[in-house]
């Protein structure tokens, strides 16, 4: 599915020294499918909350992973963390490596030493994503609004958008914005060359970690009988990001016991259907269910759907069947990995917001200006990005 947005860059001149740039958002938007990763707030109730950008940033990806400890809240890992770390401050990349190792993940720096700057890195980070692996990326805090004194920041990063003008992070500083022109964390939606700006701005160095050796796909979503006739079912469900093919299984007796074993493997992502044929007509003991999977592993598998047969024609005779027992209750889908536009006005903020952490490392004295894109004929203008000073 393609909902086709361009970016369009306006530079609209400089005042007292300053230029102003706007992102503006002009027609449809390209779509994306993004990794799977739980939002996580630094903002935990932890006496560190101020500096946990890092901590929640690691335990974001390591939830995605499996690697929360079961019942754990999101205090309660963030403090691990924290723990491993060893430090109660700003942290940096030995200190997210320390965590990651922990947990039994690895990970590698973004090197700043590839030419040319910030371009080789963010093309770094797209094919991770494109292998299923999340970036942590570090990223420069008042390039995203929040003042001088806000300093450096971890992100994680989930996609790239088709079009390749937008970003899809996970910030994990979600307090409410302080002043006007404050990009606002959470599960969010950045213009490209924002991010790019944000990321080459931030303090000299690696420009942020890959971890493990990738995700496996999410479950897949909307699994439903999509046809019948007398003698097949069809199926289909909805694609899933990072997905080479799916997994069709069936409620079956084998081996001396009840399950669901596999009918069928479909390849491709974008094929999302399997018609299972030569089925008895008027039959309704048929339960299927679905999963995804790449070369990182397969999902957990979807919840069951029944299907019946449509009833005989003259002249056909219904066979009948023994039935067994009905599959045991339905587990719960996963929420679909669904496109991603850019965000529209934020939710109300939190009644009292945490003060932002202090200041890291100053910016570097020049940063690169955004890349600009060709304009196209405006239907639908929408700001984004309000402020970036140079």
């Amino acid at each position: 599915m393609q909902r086709a947005i361009r970016s369009l860059l306006l530079v609209l001149g400089t005042v007292f020294g300053v230029t102003l740039w706007f992102i503006v958002a002009i027609g449809p938007v390209s779509a994306a499918t993004l990794l799977t990763i739980p939002y996580i707030s630094q903002y935990t109730g932890a006496t560190t909350q101020n500096n946990d950008c890092g901590p929640a940033s690691v335990a974001m990806v390591l939830d995605a992973y499996g690697k929360r400890p079961a019942g754990w809240s999101n205090r309660q890992f963030v403090e691990d963390l924290r723990r491993i770390i060893g430090v109660s401050g700003n942290t940096d990349f030995v200190h997210l490596e320390r965590a990651i190792a922990a947990y039994g993940l690895t990970s590698e720096r973004i090197s700043n030493q590839i030419a040319p700057q910030p371009d080789a890195q963010m093309q770094i980070m797209r094919n991770a994503i494109a292998q299923g692996r999340p970036v942590i990326a570090l990223v420069n805090g008042p390039s995203l609004g929040r003042g001088d004194r806000y300093g450096d920041h971890w992100v994680v990063v989930r996609g790239f958008s088709d079009d390749g003008q937008w970003v899809y992070l996970n910030d994990p500083d979600d307090q409410a914005p302080r002043w006007s022109g404050w990009i606002r964390g959470g599960t969010i939606t950045l213009a490209y060359g924002a991010f790019r700006t944000a990321a080459y701005n931030a303090a000299p160095g690696p420009y942020g970690l890959i971890v493990g050796g990738g995700l496996r796909p999410a479950t897949p979503a909307g699994l439903a009988i999509t046809g019948q006739s007398a003698s097949s079912l069809t199926l289909g469900w909805r694609p899933v990001s990072g997905a080479d093919g799916y997994r069709v299984y069936r409620w079956d007796y084998q081996n001396g016991r009840w399950d669901f074993y596999l009918l069928a493997t479909v390849t491709g992502n974008g094929n999302t259907s399997y018609t299972q044929a030569n089925l008895p007509c008027g039959n309704s003991f048929n339960y299927y269910l679905v999963t995804a999977y790449n070369r990182n592993g397969e999902s957990p598998r979807s919840g069951w759907v029944q299907g019946t047969t449509s009833a005989c024609l003259a002249g056909q005779q219904a066979v009948i069947e023994e039935e067994g027992p009905v599959p045991p209750a339905q587990a719960e889908e996963q929420p679909p990995v669904e496109t991603v536009e850019p965000p529209a006005n934020p939710v109300e903020p939190p009644v009292d917001p945490v003060e932002p952490p202090a200041n890291l490392v100053e910016p570097p004295a020049d940063p690169v200006e955004p890349p600009a894109t060709e304009p196209e004929p405006a239907t639908d203008i929408r700001l984004f990005l309000p402020l970036v000073v140079r």
